[in-house]
């Protein structure tokens, strides 16, 4: 057997063995589109595609481990041809055949400082098809060396049609063309520039190109895809297309001097090729040549050690660069593959000029010692080689069999030991967990008894459709639909519950869902439940269940949990050393960095669901745990202050919403954190979140938001005032006087007293309106104005309690008591003439508003003029003062809203459809006064 094939076997054995049974962080997008779990196809890597299409006949839960056994023969198959490629560089002597492992030597390191290196490692040993490009790049390298080596114009042709298939497999071979272009004049001369070879090297790179048609033509054909044929092409190109404008707009704009320094990288192990010089020393030659042959073997020698030394991926090496510049790791597999024929074309080199005698007498110290190192020249670099391939082994051997130790399976497996037997349905919107999910259960044989579902991807009607095949009796009503409407994914999730359980897959809040429905904990699930009736808030866990939730995470701490610790241990004396002077240290977990990320917002979250029910102790172990997991968790790393704090009796600080946006920046940025580190349970930031979900319409998050801060902060009178308020809106009248009689005892004491009170006495007379008690109401409100006669801030917003109850006569009776004091007072005036429009007194009304146009000249004076106007059908009058008002700072829906009216009542209905659509400009989508307006527009176009 030669020594390529056993050194292809051997490696396959290795990679077989460590390899992962199931997906890996690296593998699972690949792993998902072979399957299907991911609802898109490949629309790219063809050659990928077609290789791993008689995998298919596996059982779906097989696929993964099979598709870790296909990457690992691809990257045996790349070291094979490593291998061959290894033997084939040029030597400035031919091996002595007395030491025939003189020639092995550099193959073996070669193979070595390639196989061994981690990041080669986990693409060997995880589908991503990296390791298919990188078998294309080697075996198109293979045939350029064996032409150069046999001149056989067949290894060119071939080398064209594997870099065509290369180009249309990944980008790197695409952008690297010029390179392989050069290559062929290097090796042909002059005879590269006639133009049948020209011709048949283009050719023969098309035919081999032509593969990026496959995956378009295999989507036309296939039944149901959601991609045709247009599609497909277009999915491919815009692919190909991100990819260089990625590469261009975010690496050379912004990183420009990134890819010069990884450039620089790549020239370490091809710099030999370009600095050639005969090193035999035999025979006598000048001491000007002597001193630069040695120059040039102490520089050999330098090249050798930096590529070794590239091969323990240092601080300073282009992955961790890219690393710390990008945020993210990029696996470099053809840097691997240079940096090994690099060191093996160097080390060849020296082995061969040891082997040449010194034909020169030593005449000083020096020729001793330099007689001496050529003496033992191969025995040094033979030791330097082995030491090179121990470090790695022992570098990275600990990293490899942790992550085969902890595999991501382990994820999906706690997920799944959460789910009961009988099945249901699952959402998500994290669309590595669902997949991971649906892999340990399709493993298990369980996949069939559950639904899942991407709530991120339910706006697509494509997905939408795929549902529907999938499961026609739960969608058949809606997949279909070209848009899906929030009403509609409520209906959704009610008929769903009707006949199945729903489970979700880390829960955020913001979501309209979570309107009808409340995550309830179950292990590291969590299932909907329907809120009670009149209730914004979901049951409070029992003794019970918190025990039970309470022991699942102390059984998945002690089974496999605890084993992910990332506090960084104590380094010894030599890893200190070699980080200080080698910039060398241990293989980088990925893998379990992630997974300790995945467990840290789950421990988090439950720690969370702990403290809100007044188990503090329990509650900061969950939150020490889940730093433990992730030393980065901001939201674990809040809330463990905060639970400190409670268990040693200190009052939380209720932080303003300003104040928690200007700590995050803003709240869409703690929206995003929340979805990266779990829920952070501080006053201020749930009060914040709480403003923010009202803000947004979702009543019930908004609630249960303050009624956290509410338990975490006792004394804060916001948070009770915004949940009274929200009582308030939906005629909760019973929790509306039990909230106002809670907080009377503390406005008092509060700095914004004054203010307070009269917030709680508006909230107390709504409440009595709603009750059908209007003197109460009135009692209440006079009461306030009575404490505060002289304060016009009082009886404004008094005023406008009357305005919200339909009280037009008190709210009169306001007005007219201030402009009595005050005749002049624009705002009085302006009030009594809205109060006087809303009884339908226009004509009262218009006096008022004129006298006030002669005091100032502001533009809602002028609005209450016009609608006036209109309601008196005096429509010139009423178009003279709308038309003055547009483009200005008032309610530009009001204005075009009126506009609107007066063409429709003159019955031109082009122009009144023209003023409408721009009503629905100026007003949020989906409000009350939008749908208005588009029901209005609906029925002119009919």
């Amino acid at each position: 057997m030669t020594l390529p094939k056993a050194v292809a076997l051997t490696a396959f054995v290795v990679y077989a063995l460590t390899a992962s049974h199931g997906m890996t962080v690296s593998s699972m997008a690949m792993t998902a589109k072979i399957t299907g779990w991911d609802w898109l196809p490949m629309t790219t890597h063809p050659l990928t595609w077609l290789l791993t299409l008689p995998l298919h006949l596996l059982p779906a839960g097989r696929i993964p481990l099979a598709l870790n056994l296909f990457s690992a023969l691809t990257a045996a198959v790349t070291l094979g041809l490593l291998a061959r490629c290894a033997e084939l560089l040029p030597r400035d002597a031919q091996p002595d055949a007395k030491k025939p492992w003189v020639a092995k030597l550099p193959v073996l390191l070669a193979v070595a400082v390639c196989g061994f290196e981690f990041s080669f490692w986990q693409e060997a040993t995880a589908a991503t098809g990296e390791m298919t490009d990188l078998l294309l790049l080697a075996a198109a390298g293979w045939c350029l060396l064996e032409y150069r080596a046999g001149k056989n114009l067949r290894w060119l042709d071939a080398a064209a049609v594997i870099w065509g298939i290369g180009m249309a497999e990944n980008w790197f071979m695409l952008a690297a063309l010029p390179i392989f272009a050069v290559a062929l004049v290097v090796l042909r001369g002059i005879f590269f520039f006639k133009i049948a070879f020209a011709r048949r090297m283009a050719l023969l790179g098309l035919a081999g190109f032509s593969l990026y048609a496959l995956l378009p033509l295999a989507h036309w054909l296939t039944p149901h895809s959601p991609l045709g044929f247009a599609e497909a092409w277009h999915a491919a190109f815009h692919s190909t297309k991100e990819i260089f404008s990625t590469i261009y707009s975010s690496f050379w704009q912004q990183h420009r001097l990134l890819i010069v320094a990884v450039g620089l990288y790549f020239l370490v192990p091809i710099l030999p090729c370009f600095l050639r010089f005969n090193t035999q020393s035999s025979g006598h030659i000048s001491e000007l040549d002597r001193f630069q042959l040695w120059l040039f073997r102490t520089l050999s020698v330098a090249l050798l050690l930096a590529c070794l030394w590239l091969a323990f991926d240092p601080i300073v090496g282009p992955r961790e660069i890219v690393r710390k510049q990008l945020g993210f790791a990029m696996p470099l597999l053809s840097f691997d593959l240079m940096d090994a024929l690099g060191a093996a074309f160097i080390l060849g080199n020296l082995l061969s000029a040891a082997q040449v005698p010194s034909q020169r007498w030593a005449r000083n110290l020096l020729d001793k010692l330099m007689a001496w190192l050529q003496q033992y020249a191969a025995p040094l670099l033979a030791g330097i080689s082995a030491v090179a391939i121990a470090g790695l082994v022992a570098r990275n051997l600990p990293a490899v069999l942790a992550f085969n130790r902890e595999p991501l399976s382990g994820y999906g497996s706690l997920i799944a030991r959460s789910l009961p037997a009988a099945g249901g349905i699952v959402f998500g919107e994290d669309p590595a967990k669902l997949i991971l999910l649906q892999a340990t259960l399709t493993e298990g044989k369980q996949s069939g008894h559950w639904q899942f579902i991407n709530l991120a991807l339910l706006s697509n009607p494509k997905y939408r459709a795929l549902l529907g095949r999938e499961y026609p009796a739960d969608w058949s009503g809606i997949a279909k639909e070209s848009e899906i409407k929030p009403d509609q994914l409520l209906q959704l999730v009610d008929s769903l519950a009707r006949t199945n359980r729903i489970f979700f897959l880390q829960p955020q809040n913001g979501s309209v869902l979570f309107e009808r429905v409340y995550p309830s904990p179950l292990g590291a699930m969590h299932e909907l439940k329907h809120y009670p009736a009149h209730s914004f808030a979901g049951a409070a866990l029992t003794a019970a269940e918190i025990s039970g939730e309470e022991k699942f995470w102390d059984d998945a701490w002690q089974n496999g949990l605890a084993a992910l610790d990332q506090t960084p241990p104590r380094p010894s004396g030599l890893d200190r050393l070699l980080k200080r002077r080698l910039t060398i240290q241990p293989a980088r977990r990925d893998q379990n960095v992630q997974l300790g990320r995945w467990y840290s917002v789950l421990l988090n979250d439950w720690g969370v669901d702990l403290q809100q029910a007044g188990q503090l102790s329990a509650a900061q172990r969950r939150f020490q745990q889940a730093l433990l997991l992730n030393t980065d968790n901001m939201a674990a790393a809040t809330n463990l202050n905060c639970c400190t704090d409670l268990l040693a009796g200190k009052k939380l600080v209720l932080l303003g919403p300003d104040q928690v946006a200007d700590k995050f920046r803003s709240i869409r940025v703690l929206a995003q954190l929340i979805n990266v580190y779990g829920e952070f349970d501080d006053p201020g930031i749930r009060y914040a979140l709480g403003n923010t979900w009202l803000s947004a319409n979702l009543p019930h998050q908004a609630w249960q938001e303050f009624e956290h801060a509410r338990i975490l902060a006792p004394d804060a009178i916001l948070p009770q005032l915004a949940k009274a308020q929200l009582y308030s809106h939906f005629r909760f009248d019973t929790e509306v006087f039990e909230t106002v009689g809670r907080l009377r005892p503390l406005v008092t004491d509060s700095p914004a007293g004054q203010s307070l009170e009269v917030d709680l006495a508006i909230l107390e007379a709504k409440s009595w309106i709603s009750q059908n008690n209007p003197e109460r109401a009135n009692r209440t409100l006079e009461k306030l104005l009575l404490a505060h006669p002289e304060s016009s801030t009082f009886q404004d917003m008094v005023l406008k309690a009357y305005l919200s109850f339909g009280e037009v006569s008190n709210a009169m009776a306001i007005t007219e008591a201030r402009l009595a004091k005050d005749p002049d007072n624009v705002a009085a005036l302006n009030n009594k003439a809205a109060l006087l429009i809303q009884s339908k007194k226009a004509e009262a009304a218009i006096p008022v508003l004129n006298r006030v146009m002669t005091l100032t000249n502001l533009p809602s004076i002028r609005l209450n003029r016009a609608i006036a106007y209109l309601q008196l059908t005096n429509l010139p009058a009423a178009e003279q003062d709308y038309t003055q008002l547009v483009d200005t700072v008032v309610d530009q829906f009001s204005v075009n809203y009126g506009l609107g009216q007066i063409a429709l009542d003159r019955g031109d209905t082009n122009t009144a459809v023209h003023y409408f659509g721009l009503c629905l400009t100026n007003a949020p989508a989906n409000s009350p006064r939008w749908q208005e307006i588009r029901a209005r527009m609906d029925l002119l176009a009919h």
